[in-house]
């Protein structure tokens, strides 16, 4: 069976709790069972750029404002990112921050079910 392709969504990295977590679970996460992917909503800082975890696809959206023209681009392009790795699961976290209706959005327009899950 191929690995389960998970993609984590939140704002920003950083070494507070809820992203040190996450990361902590990407890096342990068996590859031969799961395929991680991160959706960063902005991720263009360098605290958050130097964060990164290895061997994990990485999208920064480069959106710092939710209502805002560029927010409606990066809608689109998660959407075609979706359509072309078809994640099996979407988990996104702080939905205070993170628009949960830009990923629900996102992925009304991706081809592939996908299970999708808000903190």
């Amino acid at each position: 069976m191929p690995p389960l392709r998970v993609c984590f969504a939140i704002d920003n990295l950083s070494k507070a709790g809820t992203e040190s977590q996450l990361l902590a679970l990407i890096q342990h996460l068996d590859r031969s069972q799961f395929e991680p992917a991160l959706v960063l909503l902005d991720g263009e800082g360098d605290e958050s750029r130097s964060l990164e975890p290895a061997n994990c696809q990485i999208t920064r959206l480069g959106v710092q404002k939710l209502f805002h023209p560029k927010a409606a681009r990066a809608a689109w392009n998660l959407r075609k990112i979706w359509h072309e790795t078809r994640p099996d699961v979407v988990q996104t976290t702080f939905a205070a921050r993170i628009s949960p209706s830009m990923f629900f959005t996102a992925r009304r327009f991706a081809t592939q079910p996908t299970t999708m899950s808000v903190r």
